[in-house]
């Protein structure tokens, strides 16, 4: 009982946690010194794309690719990157947050999905 709680309550809000964090990390990276790059803008955002990949999850054949296009989008405004900034930023965003989540499982905590 109590894995099946972690799993379905605590699992998606880390989840969700660690790719506002590795979006941070991304844009740190990737971006121009001057752009403002806040922990509060990464969650925010995370939340919003969170919500647009929902939506389009139910759009059949393209909703993936459409949510991909969105989300270059909205990272785009908001950050005032260009087109290959701003997939550079997805590009490191899963990488950083496949390998925090790989290491969050390493040490016993949820499991990589």
């Amino acid at each position: 009982m109590l894995s099946f709680l972690f799993n379905v309550l605590i699992l998606p809000i880390l989840r969700f946690f660690v790719n506002a964090f590795a979006l941070k990390l991304a844009v740190g990276v990737v971006s121009k010194p001057e752009v403002e790059n806040q922990y509060g803008t990464a969650v925010t955002l995370s939340a919003l794309l969170s919500l647009l990949g929902l939506a389009f999850t139910f759009i059949p054949l393209v909703g993936g690719l459409l949510h991909m296009i969105a989300w270059v989008i909205v990272v785009r405004m908001v950050y005032g990157m260009s087109l290959t900034r701003s997939v550079g930023v997805g590009v490191l965003q899963w990488g950083v947050g496949f390998l925090l989540m790989w290491g969050l499982k390493l040490i016993g905590i949820g499991a990589i999905a």
